[in-house]
Parts: C-alpha cells; sequence; structure tokens
C-alpha cells in the first residue's frame, strides 16, 4: 500500500493500526484491528531490479514474460483469469539463475479476455494485466 493511500477515509502515511467497531443489528459488536505496513516504494524498487515485462501486449496468440535477475532466485509465475481460475502454465518456488530469462506463454487456446500474470520473488510481487484478442 502507497503512502498517502486513504483507507476508510483514513490517510496512511507510516506503518499504521486502524481500529474499527462494527456493530451488528442484535446489539453484539466486535472490534477489528487491521495493521498497514508501508513499504515505500517496494514494488518500484523490484520493478526496476527485474526489469519485469510481458510482451506483446496485448497479444492474439504467444506472449512472453521477461525478468532479469542478479543473483539466483526463487520465482514463481502463475497466470489466471478475471475470475481468478489459474491458466496453465503456472510456476510455484522455482530456482533461476542469475540472468535474463525469457518464459514463452502459449495463449493461443485461451478464450479472449483479460489476464493477469503474477511474478514473486522473494523480495516481492509485481502483477502485469495481459489482454489476449
Amino acid at each position: 500500500m502507497e503512502q498517502g493511500y486513504i483507507y476508510n477515509g483514513v490517510v496512511i502515511n507510516a506503518d499504521t493500526s486502524l481500529e474499527q467497531h462494527l456493530f451488528t443489528i442484535h446489539g453484539c459488536d466486535s472490534t477489528v484491528l487491521t495493521t498497514f505496513f508501508v513499504i515505500p516504494n517496494a514494488t518500484e524498487d523490484l520493478l526496476e531490479q527485474t526489469n519485469f515485462e510481458v510482451f506483446p501486449n496485448p497479444t492474439s496468440g504467444d506472449f512472453t514474460v521477461h525478468f532479469t535477475l542478479s543473483q539466483r532466485n526463487t520465482i514463481s509465475l502463475k497466470l489466471l483469469d478475471v475470475m481468478g481460475r489459474t491458466m496453465s502454465p503456472s510456476w510455484s518456488d522455482v530456482h533461476f539463475e542469475a540472468g535474463e530469462h525469457l518464459v514463452k506463454i502459449m495463449a493461443n487456446e485461451w478464450p479472449n479476455g483479460v489476464y493477469f500474470v503474477y511474478f514473486q520473488t522473494v523480495t516481492g510481487m509485481l502483477v502485469e494485466k495481459v489482454v489476449v484478442n
């Protein structure tokens, strides 16, 4: 969550706790405590470190996931449709050596629509929207 993000009328500027009181129609109440941990520029840093990109986008068939690693890293790559269903292929906790990587995704059999590529390393996660038409 970015600094300055507004959540339920509260501006989140640093690691913040937000207490909410929830009331039911039968008179029972409860307290929900939510803690936000703000990591400034974490997404931008991961994007800069990995050069993560998906191309061509939009695509009418296959597309490529490109990323660069400065050292050996464990990667999870998940492909989801807008309903949250996992598309093939997806990888969890695969070890990649340092260097540039190109992963070709065969999407020519996928229905036209919007999909999401989730790219996760040990330091964070990036999401890229892909349009297949």
